[in-house]
């Protein structure tokens, strides 16, 4: 069984994260693309599962057919977008909201 890829963009200036193994986490402004990747500077990342936690690090959410409100992602109860693998953080609660999104992709697996 292959490793799921999860790629969170978290501003790590604002909020610490818990340490998790299976977790690539960007710092950079990234653009995401409809390919299942992010680009970061000169670097492509794929993903299974991306992870939102900053949205003044990612570009390209209005062109990537994520259902938003007022520019904002919507989403559900686990933070899960319009875009079954694409989980929007809320800002206001990274912690918990990390941790519904995590968890959701951990059991639906």
């Amino acid at each position: 069984m292959m490793e799921t890829i999860i790629v969170m963009i978290w501003d790590h200036k604002k909020e610490t994260l818990p340490d998790y193994n299976n977790i690539l986490v960007v710092s950079d402004f990234c653009r995401l693309t409809k390919s299942s990747s992010v680009v970061c500077g000169n670097d492509a990342f794929f993903f299974d599962y991306l992870i939102i936690g900053s949205k003044d690090l990612i570009a390209g959410i209005e062109q990537s057919g994520i259902l938003l409100d007022r520019g904002i992602p919507v989403t559900n109860y686990y933070q899960q977008t319009s875009i079954e693998n694409i989980y929007f953080l809320n800002e206001n609660s990274l912690h918990s909201s990390f941790k519904r999104a995590y968890d959701h992709i951990r059991f639906s697996e």
